[in-house]
C-alpha cells in the first residue's frame, strides 16, 4: 500500500514538472512599447472582421494580471495594404485604467476602407 501511495505521489510531482507550461499568446498587431507591461497586462486575443461596407472593425482583449488598479496608454495605427498609415482619431494617445484582475478591451473600425489591417501600440501611463 505504501509502495503504491509513493507511486502515485511521484507521477503526480513528475506529470507537474513535465506538464504543459502555460502559452503566452502574442500577435504581430499589439506592440507593448514597455516590458513593464509585459508583467502585469496580459494578451488574450485579437478579433477582427471585415464589415459589408468594406470597413475592418477589431476588438483586442487584455487582462490586468495584478490586483491593483492600473494605467497604460494606448493608441491604434491603421495601415492600408501597401503599410502606410491611414490617420484617424485613435492614432493619438489615450489613457485607460484597468482595474485590478479585470479585462480591458479595445474596440475599433478602421477610418476608411483603405485601411486594411492595424497596430495597437501600448505603452506605460505617462502622467503628462
Amino acid at each position: 500500500m505504501k509502495q503504491m501511495i509513493f507511486a502515485l505521489a511521484l507521477a503526480l510531482t513528475l506529470g507537474g514538472c513535465f506538464g504543459k507550461a502555460p502559452q503566452k499568446v502574442e500577435d504581430e498587431r499589439v506592440r507593448y512599447e514597455s516590458n513593464e507591461l509585459r508583467a502585469w497586462l496580459g494578451f488574450d486575443f485579437v478579433a477582427t472582421v471585415k464589415r459589408e461596407d468594406g470597413l475592418v472593425e477589431f476588438e483586442a482583449r487584455f487582462i490586468n494580471d495584478s490586483y491593483q488598479d492600473k494605467f497604460l496608454d494606448y493608441r491604434v495605427d491603421w495601415r492600408d495594404k501597401n503599410g502606410f498609415t491611414q490617420e484617424s482619431v485613435m492614432s493619438k494617445w489615450s489613457t485607460a485604467k484597468i482595474n485590478g484582475k479585470r479585462e480591458f478591451i479595445i474596440h475599433g473600425i478602421s477610418p476608411n476602407a483603405k485601411a486594411q489591417d492595424f497596430v495597437v501600440h501600448l505603452q506605460r501611463h505617462s502622467k503628462n
